[in-house]
């Protein structure tokens, strides 16, 4: 006897790397896609910044990726690019939050994952 299997979890957090053309789509076509940019603005400078259409810029957010520069201060800490990766994660938390009460207000984007 064959039993279905149960159907996945709704996605959070990173969905992985997408083409350009693709996560336009998916901006445009799904109610609670957001793109969340963190590069620094260093790589931004090298490889530009994303150009979507001005009824969708609401849905992106830029939060540059936090980095402990002080070598003294990384030295010190037991796992600086883990604490940089949960306080960048804090901060996209953060951004969520006010796209979703910026949205609601206004009536737009639905659910934003936060």
């Amino acid at each position: 006897m064959l039993v279905p299997l149960p159907p996945p979890p709704p996605r959070r957090g990173y969905a992985g790397e997408l083409a350009p053309p693709a996560a336009l789509d998916a901006l445009s076509n799904e109610g609670d896609a957001v793109l969340i940019d963190i590069r620094t603005a260093k790589e931004k400078e090298g490889s530009g910044i994303p150009d979507l259409p001005s009824g969708l810029s609401s849905k992106a957010l830029e939060v540059e990726y936090a980095v402990t520069e002080d070598r003294k201060l990384r030295g010190q800490l037991r796992d600086p690019s883990g604490i940089e990766a949960q306080v960048t994660a804090l901060q996209v938390r953060a951004g969520g939050r006010r796209m979703r009460s910026s949205a609601l207000a206004s009536g737009g984007l639905g659910e934003v994952p936060g």
